[in-house]
């Protein structure tokens, strides 16, 4: 039995979800739930507005009619039952799903900053990043997994423990699970991996919801109902395994969000802010990331060397900051690209320019200054062996 879902969609997507969607279906095609949560978006745009004003109303006229000695005694008692309870809230979301969904561009969505590399290569993620925001009193920590891949892939494409692993860890360390399914993609967008069903049956504890990315690119919005009433039943299974379509009937909610445009966004911004729980914050507030200026250096390197190379030499170069200072009106820095060939290196000594044109604005857009950047590339047959270098 599916559960309850709440179809939120950004500004764009209001007012097509109220009239023109619901409008283009066949009632018979579609199961009780989709019906109620018809009713429902319909209820919530149409009642929004007036239940608004009703409230601001009835506020008023509380206040002029309400006892001043009665509203003192009761701000006295709840101020002294919530004495011994943190003045800010706290919540650690898991943000996991397939390879390229869209994950790390989400994160930075929620952030407004960019920490994490995106590309349109899959597996551009090779370990956990961190990510944090505030809205209000509450906290909201972003914890951004590799993409979960079974074990012949990974053992196909020679991932380390330590990416097969993050995901999981992820979960122990969550207060809600955010699956993220890229809704653009016909092949896997009705069905959620076994690898993801497995780790939501563990924690079975933990809140989850279901977030449909890359609603932008989807040209007919009714598919998005399809695949929301897919993924919001339990995926069937026989005695040959699982069946090709189907997800989890476990999830609270249901997002509709552009991660790349912004859209949805906000509503998720707020799900998480209400999800939030008393406890002292873990980062000060104006903090983004747990990672150092170094690593940000790192990631955006790596971005724009994945969108430069191809092959295997985005993968076996290693970074080295010889150098990163700052000086009078601007900062210097000097990185330094290691390559395991010297056929590699070739190849990379042809785009350095167009390297340290990609690299340079996103470095002063971290730092806010100018930036005087030199890159070097060298060869070292000890790349990716045993080797003293840093290696992301």
């Amino acid at each position: 039995m599916a559960a309850r879902t709440w179809l939120s969609c950004g500004r764009k997507m209001g007012s097509i979800w109220t009239g023109n969607v619901f409008a283009l279906l066949n009632p018979q095609k579609y199961s009780s739930s989709v019906v109620q949560t018809q009713n429902y978006v319909e209820r919530f745009f149409l009642l929004g507005h007036r239940s608004l004003a009703s409230d601001s109303n009835l506020d008023v006229e509380t206040d002029r009619t309400a006892d001043r000695s009665v509203t003192n005694k009761n701000d006295l008692k709840s101020n002294s039952k919530n004495k011994g309870l943190p003045q800010t809230r706290l919540l650690k979301v898991a943000i996991i799903g397939e390879a390229n969904s869209g994950k790390s561009t989400l994160t930075n969505c929620l952030i407004g900053d960019k920490i994490s590399a995106v590309t349109a290569v899959p597996h551009t993620t090779r370990r956990q990043t961190t990510g944090v925001f505030a809205l209000g009193d509450a906290q909201i920590v972003l914890l951004d997994t590799p993409g979960i891949v079974n074990i012949p892939t990974a053992r196909r494409l020679k991932m380390t423990r330590e990416h097969m692993r993050a995901p999981s860890d992820a979960l122990h360390d969550a207060d809600v699970i955010a699956v993220l399914i890229d809704a653009a993609d016909r092949k896997r967008s009705m069905v959620i991996p076994e690898t993801i069903l497995t780790n939501l049956e563990n924690h079975t504890d933990l809140p989850s919801v279901l977030i449909l990315n890359k609603i932008d690119v989807v040209k007919v919005k009714t598919r998005l109902l399809d695949i929301a009433t897919v993924l919001v039943h339990d995926r069937e299974k026989d005695e040959w395994g699982y069946k090709d379509e189907g997800g989890w009937s476990g999830f609270e909610h249901v997002f509709m969000v552009s991660a790349r445009t912004g859209d949805g966004i906000d509503d998720l911004k707020k799900y998480f802010a209400v999800k939030a729980k008393p406890a002292d914050w873990l980062f000060p507030a104006d903090t983004a990331t747990d990672q150092n200026f170094e690593q940000i250096m790192h990631e955006i390197f790596r971005e724009k060397i994945l969108q430069l190379y191809e092959h295997e030499i985005p993968w076996q170069i290693r970074q080295v900051n010889v150098l990163c200072e700052a000086r009078e009106g601007h900062w210097r820095i000097h990185h330094k690209l290691y390559c395991r060939t010297k056929s590699q290196r070739r190849c990379v000594m042809e785009k350095l320019e167009q390297l340290r044109q990609f690299v340079l604005p996103d470095l002063e857009d971290a730092l806010g200054q100018p930036v005087e950047l030199t890159v070097d590339v060298s060869y070292s047959a000890k790349v990716g062996f045993q080797t003293p270098l840093h290696s992301y």
